[in-house]
């Protein structure tokens, strides 16, 4: 976490916090309040994907005739939902050195500003196989997509195919998934929960390239050779989860009495 100063300003940014939260156990307090407000809200839209995915799983399955794992979804544990105190200080002092305000923002301002971040709460659903993502998507938005979470959360803007929409591939990053925000009620307001489906192996790459997300997303660079090489490994997954989703498809067809 950043540092402030004995006059309130970010030490890294210069942005100046409101007076109630500029010191840290001050801060730490205020998050933690706000992170319990709206902890139920985020609960419910968590637990009603899992009770709609357990369902689905036992369709796949009983389609395939094969015991397997389909899917599994993170943040039972409760706490990850929330996006931390050190990742929400983080974001504010990121929003309001891009809105380049010369007095500091009221605490009701850093309020509001957190409560409409897209990804205050988030969880991932990680799949087996990239076929598995396409079931999840299909149960959770329906065939085509829409823009209710279950027919029920309001999605914020648009669902986002990072794996397959090339204006989303950012030729600088290797991070593929499908994403999307839900918007729900809780005793703050509406808030949104950020839900991405993707795979094993693509959870795996994110996981491991979290750290390089934090670093560049400061606006630090890296090499071009490094990039290069990093994002080809990126493309490689996608190339072994296209075929081992398509291998699988013929294990299954040849289980079940198809061609040899």
């Amino acid at each position: 976490m950043n540092e402030t100063n004995d006059r309130g300003f970010d030490l890294e940014t210069k942005v100046m916090l409101p007076p109630e939260i500029r010191g840290d156990p001050e801060f730490r307090s205020w998050v933690e309040q706000l992170r319990m407000s709206v902890m139920s809200a985020v609960v419910q839209v968590h637990d009603d994907v899992m009770a709609a995915l357990d369902d689905a799983g036992r369709k796949v399955l009983a389609a395939e005739g094969r015991k397997r794992d389909v899917w599994f979804v993170t943040g039972e544990d409760g706490q990850s939902l929330l996006k931390s105190v050190a990742a929400i200080r983080s974001k504010i002092v990121r929003e309001l050195a891009a809105a380049r305000t010369e007095a500091p923002p009221t605490l009701d301002e850093v309020r509001r500003m957190v409560l409409a971040f897209h990804d205050l709460g988030r969880f991932r659903v990680v799949c087996t196989h990239a076929s598995d993502v396409q079931a999840a998507i299909r149960e959770l938005l329906g065939e085509p997509p829409r823009n209710r979470l279950l027919g029920k959360y309001p999605i914020a803007g648009e669902v986002k195919d990072y794996v397959h929409d090339l204006r989303l591939r950012k030729p600088k990053s290797g991070h593929r998934a499908w994403q999307f925000a839900a918007a729900v009620e809780s005793n703050d307001g509406p808030v949104f929960v950020e839900v991405q489906l993707m795979t094993l192996l693509q959870n795996a790459w994110d996981r491991r390239n979290h750290p390089v997300y934090e670093w560049t997303r400061e606006g630090k660079d890296l090499p071009d050779r490094w990039i290069i090489s990093d994002v080809a490994l990126a493309e490689t997954l996608y190339l072994v989860d296209d075929q081992a989703a398509r291998n699988w498809a013929e294990f299954v067809a040849i289980c079940n009495g198809g061609a040899r």
